[in-house]
This record gives C-alpha cells, sequence and structure tokens, in this order.
C-alpha cells in the first residue's frame, strides 16, 4: 500500500503559483462602489511577465469575460448601472458593440473587498480551452490598480489528468488594461 502511494505521488504533475504580472505591477486601489470603474479600457492588457523573468502573457479583456478573442476588439466599456449591475462591452475597431452584457450583483458576481468576483466551475470539459480532464475552479477578480487602469486577477486550481499524468495546478495571474477614456 505504502508503495502504491508513493507511486502515485512520484506521478503526478503538480503546479505550484506560477505568478504572471506586468511590470510594475501595482496593488488593487480599494473600491467603494461599482461606479469608481467606470471607463473606457483597451482590451490588451499590458505584458504580464512570467515570475522567473521568462516568457510572458497578453490577455484580452473581452476573452477573459466572453471568450472573444483579442484581434476582435479594441476596447471594453465599463459603466455601472446602480449600485448592483454593470453593463460591459466589447467594441471593435470601428466603435461598434460586438458583446454587451449587464451582470448583476449575486447573480453573476459579488462585490466585496472592493474588488468584483467572478467565479467559474467547469467539471471535465466543458467549455474548456486547456488539456486538463477534470474539474477546476477559477476565480475572477477585476477592479482598478492605484493607477486607476483595471486588473484583473485570475486564480485557477483544478485537479485532474494531463495527457495521462495526474496533476494538481493552482496559477494566478494579474494584468493590467490601461484606461483610455472616462
Amino acid at each position: 500500500m505504502i508503495v502504491l502511494v508513493s507511486l502515485l505521488q512520484a506521478a503526478c504533475v503538480s503546479s505550484g503559483d506560477v505568478a504572471y504580472a506586468p511590470a510594475n505591477n501595482v496593488g488593487f486601489a480599494v473600491m467603494d462602489e461599482l461606479r469608481d470603474i467606470d471607463g473606457i479600457y483597451l482590451d490588451r492588457s499590458e505584458k504580464a511577465v512570467h515570475e522567473s523573468g521568462e516568457g510572458y502573457i497578453v490577455e484580452s479583456l473581452a476573452g477573459i469575460l466572453w471568450r472573444l478573442p483579442l484581434v476582435a476588439t479594441l476596447t471594453v466599456e465599463v459603466r455601472a448601472l446602480d449600485a448592483e449591475s454593470l453593463s460591459i462591452k466589447a467594441l471593435d475597431r470601428a466603435g461598434g458593440t460586438l458583446r454587451e452584457q449587464v451582470f448583476v450583483a449575486g447573480r453573476d458576481f459579488e462585490f466585496a473587498e472592493g474588488r468584483i468576483r467572478f467565479r467559474r466551475s467547469n467539471l471535465l470539459l466543458q467549455d474548456r480551452q486547456d488539456e486538463l480532464l477534470g474539474p477546476d475552479v477559477t476565480v475572477v477578480e477585476f477592479g482598478i490598480d492605484q493607477r486607476g487602469d483595471a486588473k484583473v486577477r485570475t486564480i485557477f486550481s483544478g485537479a485532474g489528468i494531463v495527457v495521462v499524468l495526474p496533476a494538481v495546478i493552482n496559477q494566478t495571474m494579474e494584468f493590467r488594461f490601461p484606461r483610455v477614456g472616462e
């Protein structure tokens, strides 16, 4: 039995907190109300560099919210409709609306500690874009940073099979989306 447990542990692929973040990363500013995030932001993030200094990721804000391709969206407009709901629009290069959605507190997100938190869960391969076969949870924290730009932190946790090896993955990434308008 001990040999079996040892073999399973040795075969398990594990990825710890692999952090990606933009250069000169700053923390979240505390938003007192949803209206504090009102603005227009570039859809394309600044480069988020791996903590080792090798490699980077560029993310799409519309891609995080709706899985829209990075090339289609130029800006994302965020407006609080009231104390409980947000209208978010993905705008193309001509100013046309690619996608618009009203997000409601309690149904689509929670507003706590000055941040908006979306939570997504996947079972097996439902709406998946990666190779992990197993359940996972992604928490997306959305707010403004101390410079006034949009900030997104994604926290991914999953367990399952990658190729043929058992895997446990925990990954945190932070992205900054520059504000380009009020």
